[in-house]
């Protein structure tokens, strides 16, 4: 016989990550960007991409995986791309969509602003 556990009685401090929204979760992962972009990103000399996946949270959602890759541009290597990287559910296509483009600076900047989360989320939601 199955028991079924009303969600109040769960403990969510043992749980956090299954009563989190995709807002925390994709505030978690541009904190973790930021931090390898600030580590590892050089304006001067080529370095590996940086990905961070996102969970996503929502049910609906038409996709099996999401990330957030910051690239270089292959012609500059002082500039770079901030993308959002799509897979569906079947991984035979990863859907591409540069957010913003330019060098260290601008990508932190780009980072690090508060509205920043809501173009990323904005871009997932067209994308999906």
């Amino acid at each position: 016989m199955i028991k079924y556990i009303p969600i109040n009685n769960i403990n969510t401090k043992k749980y956090p990550n299954k009563f989190m929204n995709n807002n925390e979760a994709y505030k978690k992962a541009i904190k973790k960007v930021i931090i390898k972009a600030e580590q590892d990103i050089d304006d001067k000399s080529y370095y590996l991409p940086i990905e961070e996946f996102l969970q996503n949270f929502e049910t609906d959602a038409n996709t099996k995986s999401i990330k957030l890759k910051i690239a270089q541009d292959e012609e500059n290597f002082s500039k770079h791309f901030l993308e959002v990287v799509i897979s569906n559910p079947n991984s035979q296509i990863d859907i591409t969509r540069p957010i913003t483009y330019g060098n260290k600076d601008d990508i932190l900047r780009f980072l690090k602003n508060p509205e920043s989360l809501k173009l990323i989320t904005e871009h997932i939601k067209q994308m999906g």
